[in-house]
């Protein structure tokens, strides 16, 4: 029933280019609910359009404090915090060796905290819901208020890859992480490995649920099969992201002719420029740089493609891949993180971390070699796959209903 209030907490939306969910999302939600007020952590880049009951006000962190002062009001907090995360911590030896860092961290998150309880209080939470897109740092603030033991809020947090993977961590843990587990409401994890990663970590915390995202229905790929084998791929050019890889498995392939469209811009814009060239001239590479996501859906509704690739080894469940494959294009992954989740034998082609390079190939003429009735079969099931498990509409109302409630 659409009688409450929601407080969104976001990195930057609905400013800058990142978070792009949430463009989905906020038109879903903003028809199960009154009204919803926007805090976003930044304020940059060009703002994008959002539903006329929802408003973004901004809130200043990091503002200046006594330190003296702050102990005095918050030492009982602080105590908690330390002696928690020690003995939990596997990484005692980060903690000693950073104190003075990680203290000057505890008291900047409690200060922001006490400031954000006060913002927060002008709100009757008898009709406001509280959701933070992710759990680091707006839901680090939000645990630190429930652990002053005024009044517990509770809160709901999403979380995305960040905010568990501790392997692209140099430390290799969240500081702070367990003292905020213990002071939050429901995490909703956008893929099963997410949930299974916080289990593992947190076998002890029991509201922990998944709840997928998802992209609209805006048509179907009209795809042709011909003599040309279209790859499309679409990342930030970062080392993080392989794209390197995608060229050498191109180089590979035994097929007469190949066309490489890439969406995307970065650091390694040279690099992968350099690389491109020195394919064969039966292969034609089409870097678009950055471009509107407006754009390439609309490449996705006037070009036939016949693979989506991404070769990335960290991810969580790329928006790129829900997109492909909600237009019915079959898409290729690595087995690391939520990829396994999205790309499946329904979906695509499932990699290991480490392929190796001969192998990929192989698998993508197998791909290529199908016959139009396969291929067609194929997108049929991609398509089928996408609906089930991430259709915006569906996933986002379903959201809402479970987990934005009193």
């Amino acid at each position: 029933m659409k009688n409450k209030n929601l407080i969104l907490f976001t990195h930057g939306f609905p400013y800058g280019k990142g978070e792009q969910f949430l463009e989905t999302e906020i038109n879903i939600l903003s028809l199960s609910f009154d009204y919803i007020l926007i805090y976003p952590i930044s304020l940059e880049g060009e703002k994008r359009d959002i539903p006329k009951n929802v408003e973004v006000k901004y809130f200043e962190r990091g503002s200046k404090f006594s330190i003296k002062w702050l102990i005095i009001r918050k030492w009982k907090v602080i105590f908690k915090v330390f002696i928690l995360e020690f003995f939990h911590t596997t990484r005692k030896r980060f903690y000693k060796k950073k104190k003075f860092y990680y203290l000057d961290s505890l008291f900047g998150k409690i200060n922001d905290a006490e400031k954000l309880e006060k913002e927060l209080g002008q709100y009757d939470f008898k009709r406001s819901l509280v959701y933070s897109y992710w759990f680091g740092p707006w839901g680090d603030l939000l645990a630190i208020i429930n652990s002053f033991g005024i009044g517990r809020m509770h809160f709901v947090t999403r979380i995305h890859g960040h905010d568990y993977d501790i392997d692209r961590r140099m430390e290799g843990f969240i500081p702070f992480r367990k003292f905020c587990m213990n002071n939050t409401g429901d995490v909703v994890s956008v893929s099963s490995y997410g949930k299974n990663r916080i289990n593992s970590e947190f076998p002890k915390f029991k509201n922990i649920f998944v709840s997928r995202l998802g992209v609209r229905d805006l048509g179907d790929n009209p795809y042709e099969k011909n003599d040309v084998f279209h790859i499309v791929s679409c990342s930030s050019l970062i080392p993080l992201k392989r794209v390197h890889l995608l060229i050498e498995i191109i180089n590979k392939l035994s097929i007469n002719k190949i066309k490489w469209t890439h969406f995307g811009d970065g650091p390694l814009m040279k690099d992968i420029l350099e690389r491109s060239n020195k394919l064969s001239v039966n292969i034609i590479v089409d870097l678009k740089g950055f471009v509107s996501n407006n754009e390439i859906i609309n490449f996705y509704k006037m070009n036939s493609i016949d693979l989506f690739v991404n070769v990335s080894e960290h991810e969580g469940i790329p928006v790129s891949i829900m997109e492909a494959i909600s237009f019915g294009i079959p898409s290729v992954g690595c087995e690391i993180g939520g990829i396994p989740e999205i790309v499946t034998k329904e979906s695509g082609i499932l990699l290991e971390k480490d392929f190796e390079i001969e192998k990929a190939a192989n698998l993508f003429e197998d791909f290529s070699n199908m016959s139009k009735v396969e291929s067609v079969n194929f997108r049929k099931r991609t398509k089928l796959f996408w609906k089930k498990y991430y259709n915006a509409e569906e996933n986002y109302v379903e959201f809402s209903k479970n987990f934005l409630k009193s």
